[in-house]
């Protein structure tokens, strides 16, 4: 299992690329854990919605305004796979980073 960590803050215009280019990776058993730290812009309200169209996927959470490094140890926390995957909010993996 891989936990994919990525930590956002105002990211929404980024993190729908982020996510789908996690979501396609074919893989059954990762989990997508989102750190929303305390953003002002409508990101919150898309991580609910891939949430709720990917419930055994994507789990969220919020790190009110602790930075990048703090949301990133947040999630490491909060993961349950044997191996890590940290992502930036606008980065995106290429179609077979994860097989």
């Amino acid at each position: 299992m891989v936990s994919i960590i990525i930590p956002v803050y105002n990211a929404a215009k980024y993190i729908r690329e982020c996510i789908d280019s996690v979501l396609i990776q074919g893989l059954d058993d990762d989990e997508i854990i989102l750190i929303d730290d305390h953003s002002f812009d409508n990101s919150w309200t898309i991580l609910e919605e891939y949430q709720k169209q990917n419930r055994h996927r994507v789990r969220i959470f919020k790190n009110e305004g602790k930075g990048a490094c703090a949301a990133r140890n947040y999630g490491y926390s909060k993961s349950s796979g044997k191996f890590i995957q940290f992502l930036d909010s606008d980065d995106s993996l290429s179609k077979d980073k994860m097989k």
